[in-house]
């Protein structure tokens, strides 16, 4: 009877063995699943982010084209504006094209301070642009 349990006890170890190696290849599947969908989604919203930022530059052209079209004394106030919403547009461009992967939380938290400065950004080119037809 010893020797049952023996034999027994051999094949539970190997059939663990088997099963934590299943374990630990479904988790590695997993994180490369993950690890896809989280380099998937940088791509896209990359994508996304530069028609965005190809949006701003065309209103700040129109921006700076209407200043000079309309035969009215430039007001160096507004063309400071215009300027530093150039700029500020110009490093959300550089921010998204220098972040580097670093992980699926920091990418998170990248995005959604990104995606606020890109709509502050948005709202005071909007507001300028509304201001500049009246």
């Amino acid at each position: 009877m010893v020797t049952l349990l023996g034999v027994s006890s051999c094949n539970s170890a190997a059939e663990n063995v088997t099963e934590a190696q299943q374990d630990v290849n479904e988790a590695n599947q997993a994180l490369d699943e993950a690890n896809r969908e989280y380099l998937e989604d940088i791509a896209e919203y990359r994508i996304a982010t530069a028609d965005d930022i190809t949006y701003n530059d065309s209103l700040i052209l129109d921006l700076k084209s209407r200043s000079k079209v309309s035969g009215k004394k430039t007001n160096p106030e507004h063309d400071q504006e215009i300027a530093d919403l150039e700029s500020r547009n110009a490093e959300m461009k550089k921010k998204m094209d220098e972040y580097e992967g670093d992980g699926p939380d920091n990418w998170t938290k990248f995005k959604e301070e990104f995606a606020h400065d890109m709509q502050e950004l948005g709202t005071a080119l909007r507001d300028l642009t509304k201001n500049n037809k009246d």
